[in-house]
């Protein structure tokens, strides 16, 4: 919890306190004192977004009307009964108390951690307009738009303040839409303006560190470009320029520096639910223990023409904004003041990682154009049918969730991916290739949320497993920086042991099932 959370509930407990003295006109001055001193601070922190301070404010309103009416009417005088109503309020009180604690422990709003590596981390963003390729799932048609945000190890300047998760625009903008989103009610994370991240708004980026390696982010389907603040400014601490797309459409919400905001069409949603629910390839690959039964309605997944759905068209639109970014960074189109944060970048060295959606994405990129040098999947199926079967020429990790956080008799052998970044007879046998299960880790976790939310709320909410958020957190971030320090620094870190002896709950995920039954059918 906040500091300011601890001071509302002590606030509240303080009152109870009193109620324990004898009665006096001072007793009566600090118990209205104290009261209002808590019913302002909840107000004042619901104002900001810390909506679970409501219940801390109705506790305020219906204890002051309470205390009102004994004062105006007068209480009982009769003292056994005085004992018994007042030791029953008194419990009741520290009840709800209690219960309104439990909400704010359950989303606590802490400050993100620190990152691991040396360098403070600044931020800014950009945007860009593609002239020469219409906005197909725009409405009105016009250029495709990307909203750019960059983390980088940066020079602090005295004075200067973290940015919030949220920035008061941002929470109008994309709070309530990712919330609705995802089943969940609007004002869900409106509290992550007071969320504290590490990184520094427009700050100098340290020009004596010379070029940069580039890593590029890219967010999961009707997520947000920020869902991984951690990880990016755990990169960037260490010494990397990062840049996180915001795909228009396919986001919750993109807000565009100018003002502008670009919101998911919910009925895209349904139109997306839908369409992959027609797949019966897709139900039979998933949900097939045969190893031939899977490849076989795999390959008959890549030979339809699925162009024209939702998510395999966004597949391409999505490559196409990254390649667009760098072709135009490339071109010297970036200008303003961030053009000296982009043009420190070294975009020969060039590594990609994608959340879910932007995990396929992240794959698919990596698998038709040079310029990546690694990639790295979080947990995603490959919405591209060129994926399947097929090698990816760079070095390529895929992080799983576990299946059995929420199913424990899951078979852990199999995964979404076992067919995709090398051939089913080269499967397992390519030393650049990498899969590893996070135990205990649910889809989700594979964002900063896993350490956003406590107790029933991790599953309530956002269906988390059972690994604590800042393992989750810390296992993740060893694993993408030492796998990129390996593949695209080219340093010796002695990947991957190294990051599996410091993250115990990350598995080595064997494929080589795939290669032995290929092998054994005299398929290719």
């Amino acid at each position: 919890m906040r500091p300011s959370d601890i001071v509302l509930l002590v606030c509240l407990l303080v009152f109870l306190g009193l109620t324990l003295l004898p009665r006096s006109r001072q007793r009566t001055v600090l118990m209205w004192a104290v009261l209002l001193g808590a019913g302002g601070l909840g107000v004042w922190l619901a104002a900001l977004g810390r909506w679970q301070a409501w219940a801390a404010v109705g506790i305020v309103v219906v204890t002051g009307l309470i205390l009102l009416g004994v004062q105006i009417f007068g209480g009982t005088k009769n003292q056994k009964r005085l004992f018994w109503v007042g030791g029953i309020l008194r419990v009741t009180y520290l009840g709800v108390v209690g219960a309104a604690g439990f909400l704010l422990w359950c989303f606590p709003a802490t400050d993100l951690p620190r990152p691991a590596g040396p360098n403070a981390v600044g931020t800014a963003s950009f945007d860009l307009v593609d002239h020469n390729r219409i906005d197909k799932f725009a409405p009105e048609g016009g250029s495709r738009r990307v909203h750019v945000q960059a983390w980088y190890p940066a020079i602090i300047a005295a004075g200067s303040k973290p940015k919030p998760y949220f920035t008061k625009a941002e929470a109008e903008a994309m709070a309530e839409p990712f919330a609705i989103q995802f089943g969940q009610p609007k004002h869900t994370w409106t509290h992550l303006r007071l969320v504290g991240t590490n990184s520094h708004p427009n700050a100098a980026i340290q020009a004596e560190l010379g070029k940069l390696p580039i890593i590029i982010f890219n967010h999961g389907y009707w997520s947000l470009q920020m869902q991984n603040t951690v990880l990016m400014e755990d990169l960037a601490s260490r010494g990397y320029l990062v840049l996180s797309l915001a795909h228009p459409y396919d986001s919750a919400a993109v807000l565009f520096n100018d003002g502008d905001v670009i919101r998911v069409d919910s009925s895209e949603t349904m139109k997306i639910i839908v369409e992959s629910e027609g797949l019966p390839e897709l139900e039979t690959y998933l949900g097939s223990m045969d190893p031939g039964m899977r490849y076989q309605a795999l390959m008959a997944l890549k030979a339809k023409d699925l162009d024209n759905l939702r998510m395999f068209a966004s597949s391409k639109v999505w490559r196409d904004d990254i390649a667009f970014v760098l072709d135009s960074i490339a071109n010297g189109q970036v200008g303003g003041a961030v053009k000296q944060i982009v043009d420190q970048g070294d975009y020969a060295r060039l590594g990609l990682v994608g959340m879910s959606f932007g995990g396929s994405t992240t794959a698919g990129f990596c698998l038709r154009d040079a310029r990546c040098k690694a990639g790295v999947n979080l947990d995603a199926m490959a919405w591209d049918q060129a994926q399947y079967n097929a090698t990816i020429p760079a070095p390529f990790m895929v992080l799983l969730g576990d299946p059995r956080a929420n199913r424990p008799n899951a078979d852990i052998n199999f995964a979404r991916t076992d067919y995709m970044y090398e051939t089913v007879r080269d499967a397992g046998l390519l030393p650049d290739k990498y899969r590893f299960l996070i135990a205990g880790s649910t889809h989700p976790d594979f964002t900063d949320f896993t350490d956003l939310l406590r107790g029933p709320a991790r599953k309530k909410i956002m269906r988390l497993g059972t690994i604590s958020g800042q393992r989750m957190l810390a296992a993740t971030n060893r694993l993408v920086s030492d796998f990129f320090e390996t593949y695209v620094r080219g340093q010796d870190v002695d990947f991957p042991a190294a990051a599996l002896t410091a993250s115990p709950e990350a598995q080595k995920h064997d494929v080589s099932y795939v290669r032995l039954w290929a092998e054994k059918n005299g398929v290719e």
